[in-house]
């Protein structure tokens, strides 16, 4: 009664596998990407902006080209924080929206868009909010202490997007949130 089954089925890795199995992979992650980047040569390119300390590739899917004129340019990138999966998750669901939908076709004729799913691999694979060399990666992207912020800074300073999202998720439960609200 309270979470009715989705009138739509969506894709993503973890919901492309039984409940008990619990979170998708970086390995998952990684080749549901290529599967779909595999399927759609003309649409999408499934790239690397660099690796981690621990030898990792940081993925990146470009969706058009930088240069395409009269386009908006959009940086969306995701999974800062390894244990938050919930970016990945919207990444990959945004991924097969914009390849498999007439809508998603539509929007990608006014966006070009580079997409980095995971940013912090290394702490994604160990399930940990900081990077393999122990760093919170949310909080290095101005003093670029890591090689992970600075791949990242460099190849967005390259891509020079007009439009940034950043995906983080939070814990409801947290005990700031009761100076807001009580209820």
């Amino acid at each position: 009664r309270f979470y009715p089954e989705p009138e739509q089925q969506y894709s993503t890795p973890t919901l492309g596998k039984p409940l008990e199995e619990g979170l998708a992979s970086l390995f998952e992650i990684n080749r549901y990407l290529k599967d779909l980047a595999d399927k759609h040569p003309g649409k999408v390119t499934l790239s690397d902006i660099g690796k981690t300390p621990q030898g990792r590739d940081i993925p990146v899917l470009y969706f058009g080209t930088p240069n395409e004129k009269k386009k908006i340019r959009v940086w969306i990138q995701a999974g800062l924080h390894g244990n938050e999966p919930a970016g990945p998750e919207a990444t990959c669901m945004l991924v097969d929206y914009l390849l498999n939908t007439p809508e998603g076709t539509e929007l990608l004729r006014k966006v070009s868009l580079a997409l980095v799913p995971i940013a912090n691999t290394d702490g994604y694979a160990m399930q940990s909010r900081k990077s393999g060399s122990g760093y919170d990666l949310n909080r290095d992207q101005s003093k670029l202490a890591t090689p992970e912020a600075i791949v990242l800074r460099n190849f967005y300073n390259q891509y020079a997007p007009q439009v940034v999202i950043d995906f983080h998720e939070f814990q409801p439960l947290r005990a700031d949130y009761t100076l807001i609200s009580t209820d």
